[in-house]
This record gives structure tokens, sequence and C-alpha cells, in this order.
């Protein structure tokens, strides 16, 4: 029973603290909310929500070498089909950003083959 309420109570401190960072990004205080998608990430450290916030916090910051970084540490050995399509844009826009071509390839080439509708020809 005490481990159930461990769980549950992280589970809703992780949930508060997620959702305070993105409270914290909508007032324009970057910092902090990078403070705080990390913190919750610690907390859950299988979620992806504060990891996938964590990176759109960074892209917006222009850094994308620390969002490709981090996409790559989060993501491991996973298959991007679970990653939304925005997230991959993103990634992919980091990347060539970056100049890591072969990252950006990875990703623009997995949205068009998922998603060949949005594909302009």
């Amino acid at each position: 029973m005490h481990t159930f309420l461990l769980t549950n109570t992280m589970s809703i401190d992780f949930v508060e603290i997620n959702k305070k960072g993105v409270q914290a990004a909508m007032r324009g205080h970057m910092h902090e909310a990078e403070e705080f998608f990390r913190a919750a990430l610690r907390l859950d450290t299988e979620s992806s929500e504060p990891l996938f916030n964590l990176i759109k916090l960074l892209h917006i910051n222009q850094r994308h070498h620390d969002a490709v970084q981090l996409f790559n540490l989060g993501v491991r050995n996973n298959s991007l089909s679970g990653i939304p399509p925005q997230i991959l844009n993103i990634i992919g826009d980091c990347a060539v950003k970056t100049e890591d071509f072969v990252e950006a390839l990875k990703c623009f080439d997995f949205l068009c083959n998922s998603f060949p509708e949005h594909v302009d020809n």
C-alpha cells in the first residue's frame, strides 16, 4: 500500500511540475520552464511529455544541438513511429541547423514515408 501511495504521489508531482513548466514557458520564463521540465523528467523517466516539451523549448531558444542531443538520449533505440510528427519535424530542423544531415534525413525520411499526403511534389 505504501508503494502505491508513493507511486501515485510521484505521478501527481510529475504532472504538476510538467504543468508548471508549460505555464512558465507561456509567461516567457524559459529558464524556469527548462528547470521544471528537467525536474519532471527526473521524476518520470519513462514519460515522453516533459521530454517533448523540453525539446520544443530548446528549439524555441535556438539551442538546436541541445535539442538533438536530448532527443537522441531520450529516444535511444525506440522506434520513431511513437514520436509525434511535430517533434520529428523540430528535430529534423534542429539537425539541419547543426549540420547533422544524417539525423535530419532520418527524421524527414520517416515523416515523408509515414505521411505521404503531406509531402509537396
